[in-house]
């Protein structure tokens, strides 16, 4: 045996014991948010996460290790764990769901539900929709258990047709996902910018990479009704002439190459999917929670201030809120996202003033908050300097 497949072989035993590492890290992690739901202690404990980043990094420095390395590695660790703490705070009740999602495998959808449901059920099914309607009637008419569609993305704005669709429907939000979004130029193997004629996408992904797109001389783009099927449809033709903007993983299962990879109009892209049920559900109040609502308004001076006042003296954040056209030129439906539990008598309170003076209103669900989930305990920078490459710091740096 050479020098180098005795290397890769020792590689190859030192994985398989990380992995062993990992899979029993995550059974005490799951012993642990056994354990805080049985005294109802929150899945989120900040200062233990700084405290185990920081003697994480400091011991990845005496191994002369990539503190930059270290950390984005174990700040992925923790936010499994911390997923995985909330499962057991706010478990699906069907035992083998199924879930609708729109476009076909390797889509954006796609890839939310298996990182949503993936880490709830070891026995969910998949299916795709070709539009946002059927998704959502598939779970209306008991075809599906869930649907799971694209709410907000962090560069586009919001996906209106998705929003007007759960608000007309009897459905309910039941839970949210985010996932960032890589976009990649793919073709055929062989394939060269410069044999490209024209690029195909869903609508929203060539408004995210229309700077990117503007550097292609001489190359149209068409709209499709999926990133994924784009793919495939490239695939199927066999044309070099043709290319898709779609994600690393329908690159992969069309087997095309990434002519370019993140190629959004800006630095990080991410897109927050709904996930959809018929029943609506509780939160359990040791989560961050956010409540999604429509209200309907008459069209006069005066309204829209009235429900703002009224969230605002009980302190309840609007954490979004968008119009929508309304029943007719006398009013205006608004979307409002806020920040609290259904539970809470502060918001209960206010959602019931509201409703006094609103032509009509409709809460569409109570679900955890993913972002501040996995958000909040994320402020451990790590600085770089001339000096050495990391510093370990808690909080943001004050500048000057």
């Amino acid at each position: 045996m050479s020098h180098i497949e005795d290397a890769r072989t020792r590689l190859d035993e030192l994985d398989a014991r990380l992995l062993d590492t990992l899979a029993e890290r995550i059974a005490v992690v799951r012993e642990i948010g056994e354990a805080k739901a049985a005294v109802g202690r929150p899945v989120l404990d900040v200062q233990r996460e700084r405290e185990l980043l920081t003697r994480i990094l400091a011991k990845s420095e005496e191994r002369e290790l990539s503190q930059h390395f270290v950390a984005q590695i174990f700040r992925q660790i923790i936010r499994y764990g911390r997923n995985t703490q909330e499962s057991i705070l706010a478990p699906l009740a069907t035992a083998s769901p199924v879930v609708r999602y729109q476009g076909a495998r390797g889509a954006f959808s796609w890839l939310a539900a298996r990182k949503y449901f993936s880490l709830r059920h070891a026995d969910f099914r998949m299916a795709g929709s070709p539009t946002y309607q059927d998704a959502l009637d598939a779970v209306v008419n008991g075809q599906a258990t869930y649907a799971i569609l694209p709410l907000e993305n962090s560069l586009a704005g919001s996906f209106h047709e998705v929003i007007d669709l759960v608000a007309k429907s009897p459905c309910s939000i039941v839970g949210e996902e985010i996932i960032p979004i890589d976009l990649c130029l793919v073709a055929l193997p062989g394939a060269t910018l410069e044999d490209l004629e024209v690029v195909y996408s869903h609508p929203v992904v060539l408004k995210q990479c229309r700077s990117f797109l503007s550097t292609l001389d001489g190359v149209r783009t068409a709209s499709h009704q999926d990133s994924a099927e784009a793919a495939t449809k490239v695939k199927e033709e066999g044309l070099k002439s043709q290319a898709a903007i779609a994600s690393r993983h329908a690159a992969e299962l069309c087997d095309l190459v990434i002519l370019r990879e993140n190629i959004t109009a800006a630095g990080q892209d991410t897109t927050r999917f709904a996930v959809i049920a018929n029943q609506a559900v509780s939160v359990d109040r040791h989560l961050p929670a956010k409540i999604s609502m429509t209200v309907n308004l008459p069209n006069t001076a005066g309204a829209l201030a009235e429900i703002v006042t009224a969230f605002g003296n009980g302190g309840i954040n609007i954490a979004k809120m968008e119009s929508r056209p309304g029943e007719g030129l006398d009013q205006v439906r608004f979307y409002l996202e806020l920040d609290g539990n259904a539970e809470d008598l502060a918001l209960k309170e206010a959602i019931a003033s509201v409703r006094q003076s609103a032509r009509s209103l409709r809460v569409l669900g109570c679900y955890v908050d993913r972002a501040r989930l996995e958000g909040e305990a994320d402020d451990l920078k790590v600085q770089e300097d001339d000096a050495k490459e990391g510093t370990v710091q808690v909080g943001t740096p004050k500048e000057g």
